[in-house]
């Protein structure tokens, strides 16, 4: 018998019709120096979440979609975005500042008794209202210029207390003053009357003038900044704290560009408010739409209200130190009170609304109260799951089978009896598949197939009873060619083989197919030689 000396180059790339598998793979050469009866592995790939999409979708592979895992397991795409409103977004408490400058005629030798009462309005809103303030932080500036007189000259707030005691300040009227005190500590309860808390400030000059002037000014300022309050109560109103305009960016659906057999279900929003104030609010999502790649709007339409009532804490709860609960609010934006599917799949490359926050949305008249450590953090959270129905989806994927190469001349193909090739498959995904596998040349035109027909090569695995993967599927098929197809492949020229595949997931659960972490696929493939005897 004519012995040949032959040396195999088996380079195989194989692309599942659900996944990716890894590129660049490396093959080991291998050699034979006789007519061979030859077993050899040649080809082993995993598929997993990382590369189902980029093979599902037209693309290229570089524009894979960045997931996380829900705590179901189940992979999600996922958009956030964080809001903040803090105090001072809700009570407006003016920065205080009070003077007076008047004309103050002096005679020598005279005693001078004079007094000055005035109010300082403290809410910046009028239709806040202000109880009660302590002061965590504040520092208090009070000027006067000097006077011909001997005397002292004392303000006294009486609204200000500290231990016990009224806030007053004095200086002796020849030599004027500038002092800075610091307020931290001091409770503020102001005087009421329609729509103003105010302050009151009590001046008084005694002494006994030391000139004559006609022309002498009394100079008295009064001011009060960033003023932050260790906890106040009152009434803050009916008022917007918050109304900005956002967008995310969904570019996932542009770069991947998913044909018309593809369905995708089960989005939803979150939006969880956490509340550390006294004060109730509205949270709305107005003007809600997403742009299509034409730039077109889909409104988000709702099947109820929008709004949602965020509730407060109590008192009773809060703790100087910061360290108490907030309360926690809950809305969900999904498949059943909104359009959102529908949406999805109109391939939208933006999210974008407008974010309202409003104060006693119902006009409470209850007491409210804010805190230094007090804000709303909102947090909006847009998830995509990988859960889709695939109606029929065909792709074509091609393996290098350059079949002259591997005999390394036609004129060998008489002496090789059959060339085996072995698939195995352990499928961790509870879908359809049907393949066909095409022998053909250079051009790409079919010289004949491998299977009779259409074939299913992968298996469904076992669910449990919630529908999910429980054991995987393995399958094992074997496809040979016997010496006549391969002298007639070899005449032809066959260089490649092109596996026709078609996916379904209508024989799936709710017919659409979830993704868990744990899903994924492996495949071996592995041929064998047999010589003419």
């Amino acid at each position: 018998m004519e012995r040949i000396r032959t040396k195999l180059l088996f380079a195989a790339c194989l692309l599942t019709l659900v996944g990716c598998m890894k590129d660049n793979v490396e093959i080991d050469e291998i050699k034979y120096t006789r007519m061979p009866n030859l077993s050899a592995p040649v080809f082993h790939a995993n598929v997993d979440y990382n590369g189902i999409f980029k093979h599902l979708a037209k693309n290229k592979p570089q524009n894979n979609a960045k997931v996380e895992f829900g705590s179901d397991g189940l992979i999600y795409l996922t958009y956030k975005k964080n809001y903040e409103v803090s105090w001072n977004s809700v009570a407006d408490i003016n920065n205080i500042y009070w003077s007076n400058n008047q004309l103050f005629p002096t005679v020598a030798g005279k005693e001078v008794t004079h007094n000055i009462t005035d109010r300082i309005t403290m809410n910046a809103d009028s239709t806040q209202r202000f109880d009660t303030i302590v002061i965590s932080k504040s520092t208090m500036t009070v000027k006067a210029a000097k006077l011909d007189v001997d005397g002292v000259g004392t303000m006294v707030i009486p609204e200000m207390t500290k231990d016990g005691k009224t806030l007053k300040v004095s200086w002796k009227l020849n030599e004027g003053t500038e002092q800075t005190i610091d307020v931290a500590g001091y409770k503020i309860v102001p005087g009421q009357s329609a729509k103003t808390s105010y302050m009151t400030t009590d001046i008084s000059l005694e002494g006994t003038a030391s000139a004559t002037s006609t022309t002498s000014r009394l100079n008295i300022e009064m001011t009060m900044t960033d003023i932050v309050p260790q906890v106040i109560f009152g009434y803050f109103g009916t008022k917007e704290a918050l109304n900005r305009q956002s967008m995310m960016n969904i570019s996932f659906f542009q770069s991947h560009e998913f044909p018309d057999e593809i369905e995708f279900t089960g989005a939803f929003i979150n939006l969880d408010v956490n509340n550390w104030t006294g004060t109730p609010f509205n949270l709305k999502m107005n003007d809600r739409f997403i742009v299509k790649s034409n730039k077109d709007s889909l409104p988000v339409s709702l099947l109820k209200d929008s709004a949602l009532y965020i509730e407060q804490i109590d008192y009773a709860d809060y703790r100087a130190d910061g360290k108490y609960d907030p309360k926690h609010n809950y809305f969900l934006i999904d498949t059943t009170n909104s359009n959102l599917n529908a949406i999805l799949n109109c391939s939208p490359n933006s999210y974008d609304y407008t974010l309202d926050i409003t104060t006693n949305p119902h006009g409470e008249q209850s007491e409210n109260f804010l805190t230094e450590e007090s804000k709303l953090v909102a947090d909006i959270q847009l998830y995509i799951p990988f859960w889709l129905k695939i109606t029929e989806l065909t792709r074509e994927d091609t393996i290098d089978f350059d079949l002259n190469s591997i005999i390394l001349d036609a004129d060998n193909a008489k002496y090789v009896d059959s060339i085996t090739l072995y698939f195995d498959f352990n499928n961790g995904f509870p879908i359809t598949l049907w393949s066909q596998a095409y022998l053909v040349d250079e051009k790409n035109m079919v010289v004949d197939s491998l299977f009779n027909g259409r074939e299913q090569l992968w298996n469904t695995p076992q669910l449990d009873q919630n529908k999910r993967v429980s054991k995987w599927a393995a399958t094992h098929s074997r496809v040979s060619m016997d010496n006549e197809k391969i002298v007639d492949c070899s005449k032809k020229d066959v260089k490649k083989i092109i596996l026709h595949t078609g996916i379904s997931t209508t024989d799936a659960p709710n017919q659409y197919l979830k993704f868990y972490k744990e899903y994924g696929l492996t495949m071996n493939l592995s041929f064998e030689v047999l010589s003419k005897k």
